[in-house]
């Protein structure tokens, strides 16, 4: 296998038109996906977390850097079923009201 390297800012392309969604997206690797993804232009990007209060810190911080940028927080809890189900129904381009 080759050496691969991944730029973020010029590896993303244009997502204007797209929906993304990211889980965990509050913390870590999902943060970092969150903000490499939203200097990228997409319509829609729902950040997914246990803990909506943290999502929407994370939100109130990204928005100073990329404050065209649509996020909405959706509350997700992975080892939940009936989380992962709404979640579903929420994170659609349209839903209205993703936190929750």
């Amino acid at each position: 296998m080759g050496k691969h390297s991944f730029n973020a800012a010029t590896d993303i392309p244009d997502l204007a038109g797209k929906t993304v969604i990211v889980t965990g997206g509050n913390a870590g690797i999902g943060a970092e996906t969150v903000k490499a993804i939203a200097a990228h232009n997409p319509e829609n990007l729902f950040l997914c977390a246990r803990t909506p209060s943290k999502a929407e810190a994370f939100i109130t911080e990204l928005r100073k850097t990329h404050p065209k940028t649509t996020t909405k927080a959706v509350t997700l809890d992975l080892a939940s079923f009936d989380s992962i189900k709404s979640a579903a129904r929420r994170s659609t381009p349209r839903a209205s009201g993703s936190t929750s």
